[in-house]
């Protein structure tokens, strides 16, 4: 007789955050006795020697009783969540301990599935579209979240049995969306959405924005983006004047509730944000549904727009010939060297969008300031 050969099938799954189970089934060789039992060791390291110096496995499990058949099955159980575990199995007869047989995948890490997506929200975009966002969960349990899914119904329950547009769901890369804008919607409707977010563990509960539900309709646009102001010309081609600037902005790319209508996730750069979805009032700009008739332009030497002076030194002026895009005016009769603030709104026939009077493609950059020039 000798000591048996390695366990054969061994692999290891996860049970829980905490807990893993190893399962197997009897060596092809028994040494010619019979395997009375079987020993269970796990480590951090995949030299199963507890780390630098340590002589031995960090755990050790005995299985006793074999009557039960194979496959068998071992849990382990006080394991640290996240933490990647080595597992083998060795197979025991009266003369001791065969080799040992590694797991399939070699380790594993416990872990449970995420508690539920955080911030989530709910925007009107259109009177076809509702736009959802949300962040991740405040514990990941061990793993990293790389999905999310949203649902909608028009029953609260979402239990109705509409089909799709009326009731449906998306799956969304984790690494590349944390928003998603629900399409080809009913305008007046009810419509209720709920996220929730998924690791290699599985899906979390639910998760219901806020507000819970939304109606589709259209609204007013949101901030214009890319707001520039410099001083003129605006090319080096162009005649100086000394006297005026140059604003240039484009339309709108985040619509009036502040959302981005799709990306930004958790790989993705601030750039990866997504424009709206075609079939907004115009293209994929972010205009609430109905497409821009104008844009209105405002300069002032007061940063709050509330200055005495009347033009050239402050003004209002309407944009409307809006086919060549990015959009622009020139400002002229001012004082070369002098400071002046804009700012800059859209209008739809729902109304006037909030104003922008900084940069940037969610109007969060800088403060649009500048003075003629640059020599007086």
């Amino acid at each position: 007789m000798r000591v048996p050969g390695p366990p054969t099938g061994t692999t290891i799954s996860v049970k829980d955050g905490s807990t893993m189970e190893a399962i197997w089934s009897p060596p092809v060789d028994d040494g010619g006795d019979t395997v009375d039992q079987y020993l269970v060791e796990y480590d951090r390291f995949a030299d199963f020697k507890g780390g630098i110096n340590a002589p031995k496995p960090m755990g050790t499990l005995i299985m006793a009783t074999v009557s039960g058949g194979a496959p068998f099955h071992m849990s382990i159980p006080g394991l640290t969540i996240g933490v990647s575990y080595y597992v083998r199995v060795k197979a025991h007869n009266s003369q001791g301990y065969g080799i040992a047989q590694t797991t399939t995948p070699a380790s594993e890490y416990p872990r449970s599935p995420p508690t539920v997506p955080t911030n989530v929200r709910l925007g009107i975009t259109s009177s076809t579209m509702l736009t959802v966002a949300f962040e991740t969960p405040s514990n990941v349990n061990g793993d990293t979240v790389t999905s999310y899914k949203v649902e909608w119904d028009r029953n609260p329950t979402f239990s109705s049995l509409l089909s799709l547009p009326d009731k449906g769901e998306k799956i969304l890369s984790a690494s590349l969306n944390m928003s998603y804008t629900i399409q080809s919607l009913t305008a007046g409707l009810i419509y209720y959405v709920r996220v929730s977010a998924a690791n290699k563990q599985g899906y979390s509960g639910y998760a219901l924005p806020t507000p819970a539900f939304g109606a589709p309709s259209n609204q007013i646009p949101g901030r214009p983006s890319g707001i520039t102001v410099t001083q003129y010309p605006a090319a080096p081609s162009a005649t100086a004047d000394k006297n005026a600037l140059f604003v240039q902005w484009s339309a709108p790319v985040v619509p009036n509730h502040g959302l981005w209508c799709s990306g930004g996730g958790s790989l993705a750069a601030f750039a990866h944000h997504n424009a709206c979805p075609v079939g907004m009032g115009i293209g994929q700009d972010a205009d609430g549904g109905s497409g821009i008739t104008k844009y209105i332009l405002e300069w002032d030497t007061v940063s709050a727009f509330g200055g005495s002076e009347d033009l050239p030194h402050k003004g209002k002026h309407e944009v409307t010939t809006l086919g060549t895009r990015p959009f622009s005016k020139k400002l002229s009769g001012l004082t070369c060297g002098r400071n002046y603030y804009v700012r800059v709104s859209a209008y739809n026939s729902i109304g006037d969008g909030k104003t922008c009077a900084l940069g940037g493609t969610r109007c969060d950059s800088t403060v649009l300031i500048a003075a003629p020039g640059p020599v007086c």
